[in-house]
C-alpha cells in the first residue's frame, strides 16, 4: 500500500459496517503536529498495509466524521477492528507505540474493550 488514502465519512461507515480492521488518523494540512505524525503514519501504512487498512480523514473537510468519532485533538489515530474502535492514539507517536496499539487491539484474538495512548 502507497501512502494513506484521504477518507470522508461514507468510507468510515462503511469501515464500521463491514467490521473491517483498520487504522484512521485525523489530521490536517495546517497543523504542525499532524505533518509529523502524517510521516510516522505513512511508514506505519507501509509496512502495515497489507494486514489492515490505513486512512486519513481531514476533519476541516469532513467535520460530521471528527464529531461522529469524539475527535477533539489531532493528530489524533482510531484502531478498528471488527467494527468497533478499539483504541485511539492521541498526538504525535513514535511507530513503535503504533506498533504496539495494532498488536494489543488489531492483533489479539481477544481484543479487550478500548484503550489509549495519549
Amino acid at each position: 500500500m502507497d501512502d494513506p488514502r484521504l477518507i470522508h465519512a461514507d468510507t468510515l461507515d462503511r469501515i464500521f459496517a463491514e467490521k473491517a480492521s483498520a487504522a484512521v488518523m485525523f489530521s490536517s494540512d495546517w497543523s504542525a503536529p499532524c505533518a509529523q505524525m502524517a510521516e510516522i503514519f505513512g511508514i506505519f501504512s507501509e509496512f502495515y498495509g497489507d494486514e489492515l487498512q490505513c486512512f486519513v480523514i481531514d476533519p476541516d473537510q469532513d467535520a460530521l466524521s471528527a464529531v461522529a468519532n469524539n475527535i477533539q485533538t489531532i493528530p489524533t489515530v482510531l484502531f478498528i477492528r471488527d467494527g468497533k474502535e478499539r483504541a485511539r492514539c492521541i498526538g504525535v507517536r513514535e511507530i513503535n507505540v503504533l506498533e504496539r496499539m495494532k498488536e494489543k487491539y488489531i492483533d489479539a484474538a481477544e481484543c479487550a474493550e478500548g484503550g489509549s495512548e495519549k
